[in-house]
């Protein structure tokens, strides 16, 4: 039965719209005439749509055929269409792209566990290298950012995402000068890296160095959104623990020290305060190796000073005054040294003692 031209159920068998959306498909690759591709476009817009429908409702407020929609995830992975989706991701318009996110996203989405889209990607981890490339170009990041991101509650997705040639490209993406690019690079890499935490917690042990030393460069970074995001991101993943491992290389490492040192000085309150958090780690590590010690040691008032006089920035905050309170503690608890390098304005001594060498 139609409703104004539009049918108000969906097809009995999802595998008639996946053959017309296989065949549109075929059409649209074969194509050599310009005048017909907007025609053949909307050829594979139209069956996308309604495989889409098998998972989110005909409209919005729709009820779902759970029986329905796993009979559809099932016809669909076996159809073998997944992987012509993603290879002609580049070569569709934005109203296909965004329908074929949405299908898959549902795909995923549908049941953690014995998913057969789910199965699809995992034999067939080459898509990720795919969607990961499909940063380079910006305008359809979104899309590309959206199946990744609906694959991170699957642990093993997860752990083939990570594995990836490409997944060190996000790095790059982070720092791209277009904020779209930027911040659906972040929203991608934060999710792989904080959803199953047990596949990132091994991943960053397994590459420690290389991951920290392309870290240390978004930490560096002149762009502001790519720098907060990053350290609001690494004082996460510290704090994690199943992350144990490498927050205690992290924070015993001096030149990771230095770094956040510097950035409590930064111009911009809000990366200060994002580097309050990180740099809280360091000084809650009980086993803080002699060099760190050291730094923080010469360093004590000049930083007792600093922390006493760094503000929330928004109200009453009671966390962070707890924090405060915390940090000023163990930091007079340190022992005296070097006296003669206190001082009356924290900031300025604490930024030129940070310049004077690359050895605290």
């Amino acid at each position: 039965m139609k409703l104004f031209g539009r049918s108000t159920a969906l097809p009995k068998n999802p595998g008639e719209t996946i053959v017309t959306l296989k065949e549109a498909l075929i059409a649209l690759r074969n194509n050599k005439t310009i005048k017909d591709e907007a025609r053949l476009m909307e050829d594979v817009r139209k069956p996308l749509n309604t495989l889409k429908s098998y998972f989110f409702g005909l409209e919005p407020g729709h009820s779902v055929d759970a029986l329905l929609a796993q009979k559809a995830a099932k016809e669909l992975a076996d159809s073998g269409l997944i992987r012509i989706l993603v290879e002609f991701f580049r070569g569709l318009n934005l109203e296909c792209r965004s329908e074929i996110s949405q299908l898959l996203a549902g795909c995923l989405r549908l049941q953690p566990q014995n998913n057969p889209v789910a199965d699809v990607f995992y034999r067939q981890q080459t898509l990720f290298d795919i969607l990961i490339k499909c940063f380079d170009a910006g305008e359809i990041a979104f899309q590309a950012g959206s199946i990744l991101r609906a694959c991170c509650p699957h642990p093993r997705l997860t752990g083939a995402i990570l594995s990836s040639d490409y997944f060190f490209n996000f790095f790059e993406h982070m720092e791209d000068p277009c904020f779209d690019i930027s911040a659906e690079a972040y929203s991608t890499f934060r999710a792989v890296l904080s959803t199953c935490k047990l596949e990132a917690a091994q991943f960053l042990s397994k590459y420690h160095k290389e991951f920290f030393t392309e870290y240390d460069k978004l930490l560096r970074s002149t762009n502001y959104l790519c720098k907060r995001q990053s350290l609001r991101l690494l004082g996460e993943l510290l704090v994690e623990r199943y992350n144990y491992e490498a927050m205690q290389r992290v924070v015993s490492d001096v030149e990771n020290l230095k770094t956040v040192m510097n950035l409590l000085l930064n111009r911009a309150h809000s990366i200060q305060i994002e580097a309050f958090h990180v740099f809280k780690v360091f000084i809650a590590n009980p086993q803080k190796p002699p060099l760190i010690l050291d730094v923080l040691i010469r360093n004590k008032h000049r930083l007792i000073r600093f922390v006493t006089h760094l503000k929330s920035g928004d109200g009453v905050n009671s966390a962070f005054e707890e924090d405060k309170l915390f940090l000023l503690d163990e930091l007079e608890g340190l022992p005296e040294r070097d006296p003669k390098t206190r001082g009356k304005n924290p900031e300025e001594e604490l930024l030129k003692f940070c310049k004077q060498s690359a050895n605290f």
